[in-house]
């Protein structure tokens, strides 16, 4: 058999390459893919890649690091207006003027009024340093959890024992010097060592947090300084978690500390921070109509303007300029603006100030409404501009309502049902509330505030249907005080009724006030009835 020469190799070669690319090709339409693309590796140069995480997020976001994501986002809430809005939103739309009262739920009615009446008067001035009220307190420790990551709060029940709230702040957690923390004696734990002989060891701590071999939360650090990484132990503060709680609201499961909500949006609310300064300065240097003059020969010109004479400078004879540059004052008080006047040889070219942006306004609304959505909120929130329509507008409510909601219970159960436990212990202590029954850590309750109607009539036409049908019940409307408020208008009803007051609430179908039957006992009949 003749050899084949080297066309007929090649041409046999690139056959067969065809053909093994085809099988390929029929065999990867035939198989399902069974990966994910995010992580496969051969798409590394499509979009941005991350490396295998080997560390906690407290350690991803390191006491340093902590730090500088608190002063930036501080400085964030401090100078950008569209940052400070968003925390404004939560402060007025969680907790709101009214948020955060507590309400007594025991079948003693005396009792809670008492109760009710008693924290009333604490929540007046419940901070130990500058005597704010309940509800102060309550909005700076929700726009602290979102702007920083945590804050710590403290019941004085071991200082002054006045009751009273101690608050320190996300950059006052520190930890304490090795030297000093393996020499306490507060926070210790019992071990085994390589020989199996018990040894006592000193606890772990983690950026301000106390913490046992098990990870179980014990105790807190803190100084009376911001800013501190660490101290020495004379220097801090220990606080035990039975008298402090540290508020957050968790990325992760076993995270010792918060992390910051403005985080993930930090980085686009700087961006059109910048640009919108930016933007704001070209305008302004617009609005003067910034120009350059160009000159030939400026060199007579700038002798003149020094008051004498180039042909004396050249004759080294210097005496005083017979010319000078004129002087428009009457232009200038004319136009309000700063004028320059040109000789021969000199071109005034404006510079190019297309400022500010006429798409400006669209870019930043959309990165705006991006970072809003990162928080939880509609558009309406997050720029502060109703929707068009009754339909799109309680949509946007709807949707951030979620979010409010929400915070409204984190915010319950993590700090409120502790605090309330911890006053109404220290009132019975004191003597200022009767002794309370058993169980009564369960008979607490927090009125938050609602969504805002739109439309008031839709609604509670919807309501009346809905309890009509079965479908709603009085307490999905009117919160955990729903008893109580139907036993308030009960009474009202009463008393309206004797005073025949005609009130649409109060009036049959037929638009008759209802009377009431003792009422129409003593008129000897119901001749006014349907």
């Amino acid at each position: 058999m003749a050899a084949m020469n080297y066309k007929e190799k090649h041409e046999k070669a690139k056959l067969i390459l065809q053909t093994e690319l085809m099988n390929r090709k029929i065999k990867r339409l035939q198989d399902p893919k069974q990966e994910y693309d995010l992580v496969n590796t051969n798409n590394a140069d499509k979009r941005r890649t991350s490396k295998i995480e080997t560390k906690t997020e407290d350690q991803i976001l390191d006491p340093r690091k902590r730090l500088r994501s608190i002063n930036f986002c501080r400085d964030l809430e401090r100078n950008f207006t569209a940052a400070k809005s968003i925390i404004k939103q939560f402060r007025l739309n969680v907790v709101g003027r009214y948020g955060g009262k507590l309400m007594f739920n025991s079948d003693d009615k005396e009792l809670n009024l008492e109760v009710s009446k008693f924290f009333g008067q604490w929540s007046k001035d419940c901070e130990s340093r500058d005597f704010e009220n309940w509800n102060d307190v309550l909005k700076n420790l929700i726009a602290a959890i979102i702007r920083e990551g945590d804050i710590l709060i403290a019941f004085d029940n071991f200082d002054e024992d006045d009751g009273r709230l101690i608050i320190f702040e996300a950059d006052q957690l520190v930890s304490i010097n090795k030297t000093d923390w393996e020499n306490q004696t507060q926070y210790t734990e019992k071990t085994t060592d390589s020989r199996g002989k018990t040894i006592t060891i000193p606890m772990k701590q983690s950026d301000g947090v106390i913490y046992n071999k098990r990870g179980r939360v014990q105790g807190y650090i803190v100084s009376a300084e911001h800013g501190q990484q660490e101290v020495k132990l004379e220097k801090a503060t220990l606080l035990s978690k039975d008298i402090a709680r540290l508020v957050k609201n968790p990325f992760r499961p076993n995270q010792l500390r918060g992390i910051s909500e403005m985080m993930a949006a930090a980085s686009d609310f700087e961006d059109i921070y910048e640009m919108r300064s930016k933007e704001l300065q070209s305008a302004k240097v617009a609005a003067t109509f910034a120009g350059t003059i160009t000159k030939v020969d400026g060199i007579d010109e700038a002798v003149l303007r020094g008051g004498e004479s180039p042909e004396t400078i050249r004759d080294d004879a210097a005496t005083e300029a017979t010319s000078v540059v004129k002087n428009y004052d009457a232009l200038e008080y004319l136009t309000g603006g700063a004028m320059e006047y040109m000789l021969d040889g000199e071109k005034f070219d404006p510079l190019n100030f297309d400022r500010p942006n006429v798409h400006m306004k669209d870019f930043f609304e959309f990165v705006q409404q991006g970072a809003g959505a990162g928080f939880g909120l509609s558009k309406c929130y997050t720029t502060l501009t109703p929707a068009g329509s009754y339909t799109a507008f309680r949509g946007d409510l709807l949707l951030s309502w979620q979010t409010f909601y929400n915070w409204q219970k984190l915010i319950e159960r993590r700090f409120c049902d502790w605090i309330g436990e911890k006053v109404l212990t220290w009132a019975m202590r004191k003597g200022k509330i009767k002794t309370l029954p058993d169980g009564w850590e369960n008979m607490m309750s927090w009125l938050w505030p609602d969504m805002p109607q739109v439309d008031e009539v839709k609604t509670w036409t919807g309501f009346t249907e809905g309890v009509k049908s079965g479908a709603k019940t009085f307490s999905e409307q009117l919160g955990p005080d729903w008893e109580n408020k139907l036993k308030q208008l009960s009474g009202e009803l009463d008393v309206a009724r004797k005073l025949n007051i005609p009130l649409a609430a109060f009036e049959s179908k037929g638009g008759t006030v209802i009377e009431a039957e003792n009422n129409n006992n003593q008129k000897g009949g119901n001749d006014e009835q349907d």
